[in-house]
């Protein structure tokens, strides 16, 4: 919809810890006749701008409803198909980490022994033996299976989202208009006004 006549709010600027401030304009109008009837023409152009602009977004979300649908069905069958796959990965890692433990569990026993028969017996060998086998730990350890990770299911609502991110386009419906208001003798004065962070009492002009 356009701001016409008045003051428009058009951009804030907040410099990095400064104030902040607000730039509106005012939007003078020609006082002659001619000037009038030139500004009613640059009303019709804008009108019929945003409703070409509206019209085309409609068009494109459109296009981007049943695009994001198509290919839904594309990513829903790949994700089914990777569902399998991660089935069969979970199972061969469950069936690999049984093997993994019972090797550590096994490692750690003898682990244990060999460390109290070092600690109490001050023997050579077992000392020797624990060493190896804290060795062969720490290297189990790292070898331990990851689980496969899991297909996430695509969504449809996040793929008409990012589908219809490009239909929002600048018509240039309003920089048009003020284009039109100018060259019809009207006047667009902009005024600063200070927001937040201000010296008491300021207002920019």
């Amino acid at each position: 919809m356009r701001i016409g006549i008045g003051l428009i709010l058009l951009l804030c600027i907040s410099a990095c810890g400064g104030p902040k401030y607000v730039v509106k304009y005012h939007y003078l109008p020609p006082t002659e006749a001619e000037g009038r009837a030139c500004l009613k023409k640059c009303d019709e152009d804008f009108l019929r701008c945003e409703k070409r602009c509206e019209e085309k977004e409609e068009a494109c979300q459109r296009e981007a409803r049943q695009q994001a649908s198509r290919l839904y069905q594309k990513l829903l069958e790949a994700y089914q198909e990777e569902v399998k796959a991660y089935r069969e990965r979970l199972s061969l890692y469950r069936q690999e980490l049984v093997h993994w433990n019972e090797d550590y569990r096994r490692l750690y026993e003898e682990y244990l022994f060999f460390k109290k028969a070092c600690k109490k017996e001050k023997d050579d060998y077992a000392c020797k033996r624990r060493r190896e086998l804290e060795r062969s730990l720490k290297s189990l350890e790292d070898e331990k299976p990851s689980p496969p990770k899991e297909p996430q299911p695509p969504k449809l609502e996040e793929i008409q989202r990012e589908l219809a991110a490009s239909c929002k386009q600048d018509c240039r419906c309003q920089k048009n208009y003020d284009h039109c208001f100018l060259q019809c003798g009207g006047k667009i004065i902009p005024e600063r006004f200070c927001l937040e962070g201000c010296s008491q009492g300021s207002k920019s002009p």
